[in-house]
């Protein structure tokens, strides 16, 4: 059985000088490729998910609602890891609210959460982790292997199946081949 594609990482100008992709453009995108569904997962906020779900419902295409947050408890010199939410549900887009919010508005700085703010907020949601900003991908390059372990057993017990690993090409010459 052949199934479609849906990019479950998309990323439109409400991604902050990361992206400049128009959702109208995204979603034209994405009708065009046949895809039933696609997903918003802009960097720290979720600005643009009225606009989405607006477009998408219009081309009859399902919004998948997300958003990527910085994840503050592992991190580089230079920028902290981050982590992807997709709502499954009405609870986890409150849920999803609530982390997006939390990681503006609490005395965090720079922006972002810690595993504290996660606690009784992953009803819901589906949480993946990958791409050049993955917390495993950063405790790896710091040779931090103890760390891996414990991060991901924290992760399941706070998502259950619900927590994913992504799979994305990266080019970085200082993976170990």
């Amino acid at each position: 059985m052949q199934y479609p594609f849906i990019h479950l990482r998309s990323q439109s100008s409400y991604s902050l000088s990361e992206s400049a992709l128009k959702i109208k453009k995204l979603v034209h995108l994405a009708k065009k490729n046949n895809m039933p569904a696609i997903a918003l997962t802009d960097n720290n906020n979720m600005f643009g998910i009225l606009e989405f779900s607006i477009e998408c419902i219009k081309n009859s295409i399902q919004p998948i609602i997300g958003t990527s947050i910085n994840y503050l408890e592992v991190q580089t010199k230079d920028h902290p890891s981050q982590i992807n939410f997709l709502v499954k549900n009405e609870e986890g887009y409150k849920n999803l609210l609530y982390l997006s919010s939390i990681s503006h508005t609490a005395a965090n700085n720079p922006i972002g959460i810690y595993n504290k703010d996660l606690k009784n907020h992953t009803n819901g949601l589906i949480c993946y982790i990958g791409g050049e900003y993955n917390p495993l991908f950063i405790l790896k390059h710091e040779n931090k292997i103890q760390e891996i372990s414990s991060f991901i057993e924290e992760f399941k017990k706070m998502f259950g199946q619900d927590f994913l690993f992504e799979i994305q090409r990266i080019q970085d010459p200082t993976i170990d081949q």
